[in-house]
């Protein structure tokens, strides 16, 4: 991924273990206190990512969010390449957006919980010092 700056994933695979575990994924994303949940990560993931913007103003530019589904936008030319690695190597999965390739999707899961949440921006933190220095 490093290499070209680029990958594929795949979920439930359409296989009939796929389809059984695509159900009870169903099952578990509509509980009430799932969706809970992700209304309190969504407004968790906004605070947090406020205060990076603000932070590395002029590197991290701005943001598009759906839910816990964020794109990160940077002020560089390929973020796949200059802001991922420094953030996995801190211990952040975030990956490019396609079509955008100044942008990195941050998906938090949907179970997530506060204390997961802090470490999370701890760590990209670190990640993004690392990036915007070698910008």
């Amino acid at each position: 991924m490093f290499d070209i700056g680029r990958l594929h994933g795949s979920t439930c695979g359409g296989s009939e273990l796929g389809c059984a575990v695509a159900m009870k994924v169903l099952e578990i994303t509509t509980r009430p206190e799932t969706v809970q949940r992700v209304e309190r990560n969504t407004e968790l993931l906004k605070e947090h990512v406020e205060k990076l913007k603000s932070k590395y103003d002029g590197s991290l530019t701005g943001y598009k969010q759906r839910g816990v589904i964020m794109g990160l936008d940077f002020a560089c030319e390929d973020a796949s390449r200059s802001v991922a690695k420094p953030l996995f190597d801190c211990g952040v999965w975030a990956h490019n957006a396609r079509l955008h390739p100044n942008t990195l999707q941050l998906k938090l899961g949907l179970l997530c919980d506060d204390a997961f949440i802090e470490e999370l921006f701890e760590k990209m933190d670190k990640g993004l010092a690392l990036a915007v220095s070698r910008l």
